[in-house]
């Protein structure tokens, strides 16, 4: 069964920015075989009915703007290092793709969704023990251009993630 998750990447610059840090910190600019992100829809799967061709069109007609994220600490969740956002102006449109894909999709763990929603960019997993200060790695703000649909690895060790379709925003 394939997993999907909806995400929004960086402008180049800040792309880069994100990779450098983690290749200085692990040595790999990637987590999880994807760009830096942050998830807009957690992994997913598809109900008997809904097939991969309607997700790439709830991708081309859901409405989203380019957006500024403030990130305002560094944070631990479980075995990963996050960028912490506030989420405020991204948690109505994170509920309104919700809306779209509800009855269509199978959320892993829908109890992060919705008014749980942590906006977060993944910085490291299992690598880095140690606290690290967010004025530290030099990074306040985030635009993300891009919204993308991506097939990920549905195993523990998330060693793929295939690009099914982005689009830019504006």
């Amino acid at each position: 069964m394939k997993n999907y998750t909806f995400i929004l990447i960086p402008e180049k610059e800040d792309r880069e920015k994100i990779e450098s840090i983690r290749m200085k910190y692990t040595g790999h600019k990637l987590v999880d075989a994807l760009p830096p992100h942050v998830s807009f829809k957690r992994r997913f799967w598809l109900t008997d009915d809904f097939v991969e061709k309607d997700l790439k069109k709830v991708l081309n007609e859901f409405q989203i703007a380019k957006i500024t994220l403030l990130f305002n600490r560094v944070e631990r969740l479980d075995d990963t290092t996050v960028l912490v956002a506030d989420r405020g102006r991204l948690l109505p449109k994170h509920k309104q793709l919700l809306e779209l894909l509800k009855g269509k999709v199978i959320t892993k763990n829908p109890k992060w969704e919705s008014e749980s929603f942590k906006a977060h960019l993944t910085l490291f997993r299992n690598s880095i023990k140690k606290d690290i200060k967010l004025e530290k790695l030099g990074i306040k703000k985030i635009t993300f251009n891009t919204f993308c649909l991506y097939e990920i690895d549905s195993s523990p060790t998330r060693s793929f993630a295939n690009k099914i379709e982005c689009k830019g925003l504006h």
